[in-house]
């Protein structure tokens, strides 16, 4: 008896166990199918891929020797850097060709802009949102005229520009995570932001901390003697690597 009353007790338990299996693989089944588009569904709605050229009207980047372009992700604005004027573009593909509209959102003279610029550079953080804009003065007192925005150009916070000791061209600017280890930010924005430079045969970088607002001197990061060429943009790797 007391083997009977077991074996039924055990019936018992399996018995809610497995309606209860039953039901979560009937619940999965219809997640999935409808979830998971089939391939059919899928070619018919992606379609081919096509590209458009949506160029500035209205004279503007007409003189856009070296040009630089930045992309905010959290907005989905577009920044295009033609010598002093930097130009937004923003996207509308609500409509069917998209359309794209084109602003003149330089930042204002002198603080934060040239009126002519022996190199011109943008860098947009597309994590964070924040453009910087720079163009180079080759003066030994200072090296760039830089400014950056939070708002995509609607306003432009003055920037020191580069650290004490930078080279005189081919300036570059760029940012991303911190590396592990080192000296982090000071303040609220994240990421690091780095400005780089030549200066004849050599070449230096230095290291923000606070978003750009200012820099630690710059240090050599090659010599003519270990290197030569100009060397590249500033890219931050996901785990800091410059």
């Amino acid at each position: 008896m007391a083997s009977q009353s077991s074996h039924s007790a055990s019936r018992a338990k399996r018995g809610p166990l497995v309606l209860r299996l039953i039901r979560w693989m009937m619940i999965s089944n219809l997640l999935v199918g409808h979830f998971v588009p089939s391939e059919a569904a899928y070619a018919q709605a992606s379609g081919s891929p096509t590209y458009a050229s949506y160029p500035a009207l209205n004279g503007l980047g007409t003189n856009g020797g070296e040009p630089s372009i930045g992309v905010n992700w959290k907005s989905g604005r577009v920044f295009v850097q033609a010598a002093t004027q930097t130009l937004r573009v923003t996207f509308n593909d609500a409509v069917s060709p998209a359309t794209a509209t084109w602003e003149n959102r330089s930042a204002a003279l002198p603080q934060c802009t040239a009126a002519t610029t022996f190199d011109p550079i943008l860098f947009t953080d597309h994590t964070t949102g924040r453009t910087f804009e720079s163009q180079l003065l080759p003066t030994p007192a200072l090296t760039s005229l830089t400014c950056f925005t939070d708002s995509d150009a609607d306003n432009w916070t003055p920037s020191e520009g580069g650290g004490i000791g930078s080279g005189i061209d081919h300036q570059t600017l760029g940012g991303g995570p911190f590396a592990p280890g080192l000296v982090g930010p000071i303040g609220a924005y994240p990421d690091a932001v780095y400005y780089c430079s030549q200066d004849v045969g050599a070449a230096f970088c230095s290291a923000s901390h606070d978003g750009g607002v200012t820099f630690s001197p710059a240090m050599p990061i090659y010599t003519a003697a270990s290197c030569s060429g100009l060397h590249g943009h500033v890219k931050v790797a996901p785990d800091g690597t410059v």
